[in-house]
């Protein structure tokens, strides 16, 4: 099943994760036998990025930030963490790296914050996991454990969104207030083979869709529906799915359609398909090749709904 790395040989033995660690959530592994492991992050994608003899080449890198030793490396440059991976790590100890959406770099030794060694890393390019086992000779061998939230998941609204919508306390439900300015995004991008979902606690006319732009950067358009000409959105407007201007059919039109407690989903297939879902079932693809190597953000908008209008994240709801 993909999850266990172990390494036949003292070199030669770096991995890459299948596919990019969301922001907020956990690349962690966990030791099944101990020895020296260093291992992060890259910028670079597993079909393209180098296959070093060994991983410490990478810690002058700028696209790696590679925890070796007691330190987390990049570009060349160092800075210490509370634990130390060459000489600490033991059987069945866990090592783990999250990128928060403030740009931090966290990491984690047994389920502890052991340091904040690096800031500002790019958002707005997918982050792969990547190990090096060298020097475990034949016995090293590491777990890829499911990757966990640290922080608030993607089923949270980004407190940047239009002034005709209010967010409950959690940020997990989007209400209009006036029938414009009413756009929202997802504070997190929506993992690859996830469901990006809604459900309708007020029924009424209603857009979103999925975009590559950042919630802090993103057009807070006065209608959603502007965004249909954008190459950037994937936008889910009454019967079609919008890109670039190019519409495409589906079975449900949620302009006319949804209901009072029905739900809306959205979903990229590692294939790089878009599937759309109506009240759990799949009603349609209709793009494929959408960009995995880009984080695509989940985005609403609520207009036409006057004061009533309200509908909740979740994708299991």
């Amino acid at each position: 099943n993909a999850t266990v790395a172990t390494a036949t040989r003292v070199d030669d033995a770096m991995a890459y994760t299948a596919l990019p660690v969301p922001v907020g959530r956990l690349f962690q592994l966990k030791c099944l036998n101990p020895g020296i492991i260093r291992f992060g992050l890259t910028t670079l994608t597993p079909d393209k990025a180098p296959l070093y003899k060994w991983l410490t080449n990478a810690i002058y890198d700028p696209h790696y930030w590679e925890w070796f030793s007691g330190h987390v490396w990049n570009g060349g440059n160092q800075k210490a963490v509370e634990y130390d991976i060459q000489n600490d790590v033991g059987n069945n100890h866990s090592l783990g790296m999250a990128v928060y959406p403030n740009g931090e770099l966290h990491v984690f030794a047994n389920g502890k914050d052991v340091g904040t060694p690096w800031q500002n890393l790019p958002l707005d390019l997918p982050l792969y996991g990547v190990v090096g086992l060298e020097n475990f000779g034949k016995y090293g061998s590491f777990k890829l454990e499911p990757m966990s939230y640290v922080v608030a998941d993607y089923n949270c609204f980004s407190p940047r969104h239009g002034g005709g919508v209010t967010l409950s306390e959690n940020a997990t439900v989007a209400t209009a207030t006036r029938v414009d300015d009413a756009m929202a995004y997802t504070a997190l991008p929506v993992p690859v083979g996830r469901l990006f979902q809604l459900k309708c606690l007020n029924p009424g006319i209603i857009r979103f869709g999925l975009t590559t732009l950042t919630p802090d950067k993103a057009p807070l358009y006065k209608w959603l529906t502007n965004a249909i000409y954008d190459p950037h959105y994937w936008e889910w407007f009454s019967g079609h799915v919008w890109n670039g201007g190019n519409q495409k059919a589906v079975e449900y039109d949620i302009q006319n359609d949804v209901g009072n407690n029905h739900s809306l989903g959205m979903a990229v297939y590692p294939n790089g398909e878009l599937h759309v879902f109506a009240n759990g079932k799949d009603v349609g693809t209709p793009w494929q090749n959408l960009p995995l190597d880009l984080p695509l953000y989940g985005v609403v908008g609520l207009e036409n709904f006057g004061t009533y209008g309200s509908f909740k994240l979740g994708e299991h709801i």
